[in-house]
């Protein structure tokens, strides 16, 4: 943003001090600390008196929230419309309807809170931004908003994500103790990632096909480990199962490139960004139909049904075993991947700032 928008001045609030120095960034970007009292009070009402304090020509609110009042023109970001939608994403329920997760008291309310908080800030805002046409379409449905009022502004991946040198990637696969030829996937809490199903496929391969493609994923925090831990053995395939902890981006880049092939069958995303991540790295990628997923690939993918066990199974015996078809979801990948650029994404939010401040 900083460089397409020379000649206009951001102004970057945050609740505590970054060194952006790395970035690169120009000087028409200013960063300002403002006092964090807690997060409701900073994103739902205090957020709304800085920006009109600071005397900016457009708020823009990042991530999925807005105050109630902001006195300038307001653009927000949703990423996405699960806090929007608790229903029909089973947040409400003690177990959700996706993989049958059981969630705490204190994990629904917060859910249900946040997407009440949305509610009431969110429809003021003067336009909204979305990722994806499945994303605009969730908005139109979640909160009645007319077309009018929404842009499609795509995400994009890193410049770290891109076909490494053999010794770089062979340097990371040591440190995670991994050999190339593994099938790539992330966990998350959230059902949504449809860790469940996942490892219920893979169980489902021949044995001799499990060991020589284990399956590493990407899961940060321990109760998630020990979750994972404890599926992989319900389901017979802890030994074939390999945890990586800790993966900076560039060791996320290192291991794409390692991989046979990412699998990421998630139920719903409002853009999906691992699957553009692989593309750009060379790794070749099965993904879901539902969502964002289809349109983000952009035929670049294997698509399979999320809630069909035998579908992602499928899925991932064609990736492993059908070189055919890999090396052309690889060469179809590089093409798409290079479709989306931060730079491009930045031309488009300022087109929209420039929309709203007439």
């Amino acid at each position: 943003m900083s460089a397409v928008g020379e000649g206009h001045e951001f102004i970057a609030l945050l609740n505590r001090p970054m060194d952006f120095s790395a970035l690169g960034l120009k000087p028409n970007v200013i960063p300002r600390v403002i006092p964090h009292y807690n997060r409701l009070w900073q994103e739902f009402l205090g957020m709304g008196i800085i920006m009109g304090r600071e005397g900016v020509d457009v708020a823009h609110f990042t991530i999925n929230i807005a105050p109630v009042h902001v006195p300038t023109p307001m653009v927000v970001t949703l990423h996405d419309t699960f806090g929007l939608e608790p229903l029909r994403y089973g947040w409400v329920g003690r177990k959700t309807q996706y993989g049958g997760q059981w969630r705490s008291r204190r994990q629904r309310m917060a859910e249900v809170w946040w997407g009440m908080l949305q509610r009431l800030g969110t429809p003021k805002a003067d336009l909204i931004t979305v990722p994806s046409l499945a994303s605009k379409e969730a908005v139109m449905r979640a909160l009645g908003m007319p077309e009018s009022r929404l842009r499609v502004v795509p995400h994009a991946v890193d410049e770290d994500y891109q076909p490494l040198g053999r010794d770089i990637v062979d340097a990371a696969l040591e440190r995670y103790g991994l050999q190339r030829g593994y099938l790539f996937c992330f966990a998350s809490h959230d059902p949504l990632k449809n860790i469940e199903r996942l490892l219920k496929a893979y169980a489902g391969l021949d044995a001799t096909l499990r060991r020589e493609h284990p399956l590493a994923i990407v899961a940060a925090r321990p109760p998630l480990r020990e979750r994972i831990t404890n599926l992989s053995d319900r389901e017979g395939v802890r030994a074939d199962v390999h945890i990586v902890v800790g993966a900076t981006n560039l060791d996320l880049a290192a291991l794409y490139n390692g991989a046979k092939a990412l699998a990421f069958p998630s139920l719903a995303e409002g853009f999906g960004a691992p699957p553009l991540e692989a593309m750009a790295c060379g790794c070749p990628v099965m993904t879901s139909i539902t969502a964002a997923m289809p349109e983000v690939a952009g035929g670049a993918a294997l698509l399979v049904d999320p809630y069909s066990v035998d579908s992602i199974q499928q899925g991932i015996e064609r990736l492993l075993t059908d070189t055919d078809t890999a090396d052309l979801l690889r060469e179809r990948g590089f093409a798409r991947a290079k479709q989306f650029s931060w730079s491009n994404t930045a031309e488009k939010m300022l087109a929209v700032y420039q929309e709203v401040a007439e």
